[in-house]
């Protein structure tokens, strides 16, 4: 249900392994939700096992097919909302078409009956992958077909204007709120200096708030693992602290407080 309440901000966290539980307090100061590409809370989980988490907070996350038959949210992950899969549309992720991940899905839905379920997150135009996906639900689940209520999206414009136009394109057509899942001024191949990230984020961030049709944003990213992607983090490389992107982005938001995106290396992509 759409509502006109600000956006819920996020940050995808990239890069846990060189990060500290102080990140995710530096963080949740000016976001109020996260989340990996896997179903397990990257602060809780591998070597940094912080316990000043909120698991409410957490969104786990399927980032591929394969990831169905091996990755069991922890006992502590709370699946009030489902992610999966990112960019099936893009040939460097998850990269499946959308009758394959219409079929599959058929097991997100048996595992997760009580979840809020969100589609897929395409890269780039999305909505033709979209359509077939839409239309292979329909047909192999009937009027229901995949019981997803919100969409995901990535997007890398870096022009707010013609972001949110995009955004609302998505909307007119297919009818559901979304959930912009990762965003920045330009992608990682496009080293956009920080003068640039930092105008496109005060132009965004208040058009995204008052949206009617975006429930919630992930900038990408918290942490980046790529030196030369720096200008894009939010958290200087090394140390727990907030870059001036990152000081931009938790000072801009509106209450309620905002999302945070935590990213770990993506696995390797398995049918």
């Amino acid at each position: 249900m759409l509502t006109s309440a600000p956006s819920s901000s996020s940050v995808f966290v990239a890069d846990t392994r060189n990060g500290t539980c102080a990140d995710a307090q530096l963080l949740a100061a000016g976001t109020s939700w996260y989340y990996d590409y896997n179903v397990g809370d990257p602060y809780r989980s591998g070597d940094l096992k912080c316990n000043n988490t909120n698991p409410q907070h957490f969104v786990p996350m399927h980032w591929c097919i394969s990831a169905l038959h091996n990755n069991t949210p922890p006992a502590y992950v709370d699946t009030s909302f489902m992610l999966g899969f990112n960019e099936p549309n893009n040939l460097h992720n998850c990269n499946k078409d959308a009758a394959t991940v219409a079929r599959a899905w058929s097991q997100v839905m048996r595992d997760f009956p009580d979840s809020t379920l969100i589609t897929p997150a395409t890269a780039g135009d999305g909505r033709p992958w979209f359509r077939e996906w839409f239309g292979n639900c329909t047909a192999m689940y009937g009027p229901s077909g995949c019981n997803v209520t919100v969409m995901a999206v990535h997007s890398y414009i870096c022009d707010a204007t013609r972001l949110h136009q995009y955004l609302e394109e998505v909307h007119h057509e297919f009818g559901l709120p979304i959930w912009l899942t990762e965003f920045a001024c330009g992608d990682h191949h496009d080293n956009r200096p920080l003068s640039e990230q930092l105008a496109f984020m005060r132009e965004v961030l208040p058009i995204l708030d008052a949206s009617h049709i975006v429930e919630r944003y992930a900038w990408m990213a918290a942490r980046q693992g790529d030196p030369a992607q720096d200008a894009r983090g939010l958290l200087v490389p090394g140390k727990p602290e907030l870059t001036e992107l990152g000081k931009l982005y938790t000072s801009l938001r509106a209450p309620p407080p905002a999302t945070v995106e935590a990213v770990a290396p993506p696995p390797t992509p398995a049918s």
